[in-house]
C-alpha cells in the first residue's frame, strides 16, 4: 500500500517556503539529484526538478532540512537547521518518517 498522494501534495503546501533539499529513491533504487523544489505539475506526478515522475514509481522521498543561506560576500553563509519544522509538519499530517543522519526519510509504501 502507498502513502495517499493528497499527502504528499499536503507537504508540498506546506514547506514551499522553507529553504529546504529533496531528492527522491524510485522503485529500481536509483537515487535522484538534490534539488530546492518539487512540485506537482499534473495529475499524480511530482516533478523533482529533472523531469516529472509518477508517484507510483516513487519508493523514497529525502529531505535535507538544512539551509546553506548566502549572506554577502564579506559574511560566511549561515546554515540554518529546519528539522524542526519539518518534523512538526510531517507529525501533524501524521506521515510516518525516519531521520538518518541529517536527512529525513519518507517511505511511500507504507
Amino acid at each position: 500500500m502507498k502513502l495517499r498522494f493528497e499527502k504528499i501534495i499536503e507537504i508540498i503546501n506546506l514547506t514551499k517556503n522553507i529553504s529546504i533539499n529533496y531528492r527522491v529513491v524510485d522503485n529500481d533504487n536509483g537515487i535522484w539529484r538534490w534539488n530546492n523544489w518539487l512540485t506537482n505539475p499534473t495529475g499524480k506526478y511530482l516533478d523533482f526538478g529533472q523531469e516529472p515522475l509518477s508517484y507510483k514509481e516513487i519508493k523514497k522521498i529525502e529531505i535535507n532540512p538544512f539551509e546553506d543561506r548566502y549572506i554577502g560576500k564579506l559574511v560566511p553563509n549561515k546554515l540554518i537547521d529546519h528539522t524542526n519544522e519539518i518534523t512538526n509538519i510531517l507529525n501533524s499530517l501524521k506521515i510516518e518518517f525516519e531521520i538518518n543522519g541529517t536527512i529525513i526519510t519518507i517511505n511511500t509504501e507504507l
